[in-house]
């Protein structure tokens, strides 16, 4: 089962202003809110934020009962507690923010990727009584560097988590008293209602220009992530993606068919250094289909995945 931490800012016994800890069928929206997510193997932070006011209503953690509890089992029950709050509150949530999935460690893949569409799922699942909400996944390091400005987001996971923490806890003190991934989602859930609010959501998605690079390009047909991931770490070493590449993370990245594909590599690889995973519909692209004589992977497969790191080393 997924344990469920779910607390509000309130007063407690001796009067002061504290986390309270809650109930999540407890948890009644007056104002409309939006929904922050991130996503974790072990734990999954939420945020619930007024959209009028930026006000934190609510933290939520949802946390794995045991370490060995199964992937797909996680999966099934925080869909159901998330459920709980979402159908409590119909009227006042109709926004959900996920942060895109950064694959940092290899052996955390598969666990990601299944969590990522539980959202999309639980919607489709209950139709057409969640029909309303409007799912939307914000880049991992876009939200961050909003967040942090003016100051410069730092180099490396932890790092950046720690500057997000300080930052968090610099303006809300009680912030400290929290996990990590609340604390994540809360930051960025702040990020966006401030960009709703100035009218400059689109800021979420969009992306400095980056100067062309020469890449290496490899091809995967599947019929999703799941079997994507599958193949790529079965076959890793056949496809001669360098140890450091792979250390560096994992970003997955759906494309349309629209421009060309040398500009959608290095506009979703931005400054990293890592794999980036294009999956676009086996329809698309097909100059970059025939070029490299993948023509077989789409006559089989609706996607095809292509598989791109730098040629040379950025570090």
């Amino acid at each position: 089962m997924v344990v469920v931490n779910a607390k509000i800012f309130g007063y407690n016994q001796l009067g002061q202003l504290d986390l309270v800890p809650v109930k999540l069928e407890d948890i009644e929206l007056v104002n409309k809110c939006i929904i922050a997510l991130d996503g974790g193997t072990i734990r999954t932070g939420c945020a619930v934020i007024e959209e009028a006011t930026g006000y934190i209503v609510a933290l939520i953690a949802f946390e794995r009962e045991k370490a060995d509890e199964s992937k797909v089992r996680f999966k099934v029950n925080f869909k159901r507690a998330l459920y709980t709050l979402l159908s409590n509150n119909k009227n006042t949530i109709d926004r959900i923010y996920y942060e895109e999935p950064f694959i940092q460690y290899v052996e955390a893949a598969e666990a990601l990727l299944m969590l990522r569409t539980s959202v999309e799922e639980l919607i489709i699942e209950n139709e057409p009584e969640l029909n309303h909400i409007k799912y939307t996944e914000v880049p991992n390091k876009r939200w961050k560097a909003l967040f942090l400005a003016p100051d410069k987001c730092p180099t490396g996971s932890e790092l950046e988590k720690e500057a997000i923490r300080n930052k968090m806890i610099k303006y809300i003190p009680l912030m400290g008293k929290v996990s990590q991934d609340e604390i994540d989602a809360a930051a960025m859930g702040t990020v966006v209602v401030q960009k709703m609010k100035d009218g400059t959501e689109g800021e979420l998605k969009s992306k400095k220009k980056v100067a062309p690079f020469q890449y290496n390009i490899a091809f995967i047909g599947a019929e999703c992530d799941d079997d994507m991931l599958q193949e790529l770490l079965d076959n890793v070493s056949d496809f001669k993606i360098p140890e450091k590449v792979m250390h560096n993370g994992i970003k997955i990245k759906q494309i349309d068919g629209r421009g060309k594909f040398d500009s959608k590599v290095y506009e979703n690889m931005e400054d990293d250094d890592l794999l980036l995973v294009l999956k676009f519909s086996s329809k698309y692209h097909g100059n970059i289909i025939l070029k490299h004589r993948v023509g077989h992977l789409a006559a089989q497969f609706p996607y095809i995945y292509a598989l791109v790191w730098r040629k040379s080393r950025k570090s």
